[in-house]
Parts: C-alpha cells; sequence; structure tokens
C-alpha cells in the first residue's frame, strides 16, 4: 500500500474506532411497544462531537457517513448490525480484510438513543 492511501486510511480507522462504541450501544435498550430492532431503523446524527450522521437498514446493515469536516468527502462506512439475546447490540465493521465488532448497550430516552460502551455515552437524535 502506497503512503498515500495510508494516511487516507488513518483518519478512516480513527472514525471507525470512535464510531463503533456509539453504535453499538444504540440499538441496545428499547421500552413498551416496538422492539429494539425497529427503534433503531432509521438515520440517527450524534449530538455533538463529530456529528457522524448512521441509518439503520431492516436488512441487518448500516452505513455511517463521518461528520468531521476532514473526513466529508469519504464514502460511507458500512458493516451489519444484530441485536443480541441479552439486548445489547453488536456491529461489525470490515476494512481491507479486518473486521472489527463492538458490542455495547443501547437505550431509548424520548427522541434520542443512547449508545454506551467502555469508553462512555454516545447521544444520537433522529434524522426526520
Amino acid at each position: 500500500m502506497d503512503e498515500r492511501k495510508k494516511e487516507t486510511m488513518n483518519p478512516i480507522l480513527k472514525t471507525v474506532r470512535a464510531a463503533l462504541p456509539g453504535l453499538v450501544m444504540l440499538a441496545l435498550f428499547t421500552g413498551c411497544g416496538e422492539s429494539p430492532q425497529t427503534k433503531l431503523l432509521g438515520k440517527w446524527q450524534e449530538i455533538g462531537k463529530d456529528q457522524d450522521v448512521v441509518e439503520f437498514f431492516a436488512d441487518g446493515t448500516f452505513s455511517l457517513k463521518p461528520g468531521q469536516v476532514a473526513l466529508k468527502n469519504l464514502p460511507p462506512l458500512t458493516g451489519k448490525w444484530v441485536i443480541l439475546p441479552d439486548g445489547r447490540i453488536k456491529v461489525d465493521v470490515s476494512m481491507l480484510g479486518v473486521t472489527n465488532s463492538k458490542v455495547g448497550k443501547l437505550e431509548f430516552v424520548g427522541e434520542e438513543m443512547i449508545l454506551t460502551d467502555e469508553s462512555g455515552p454516545a447521544r444520537h437524535r433522529r434524522v426526520k
């Protein structure tokens, strides 16, 4: 891999690593009525920080568009998500032949989705 590709991938990998905790936590908890899977579907924007936008699809895939200005022209990151039997969310992102997985707690409070992992909570608001 040439140096230019390495320089481009480093910010991408940093974004993936930063976003995965929030994604993992996003799909964990729901209240009465709709299942966590149903509540999770759709587009969400991170509140504060990088303002990444993630969209969860019914086929178990997701797309993450980095919100950082320096990364806005890059294509979205894609991966797979699943709600585990214990209610946590697991997300997998594969890049350059390596799959990174994250598992975390997901809860919905009002119009917000909160994903929590070892790095702390990440709050998201549904994009309408």
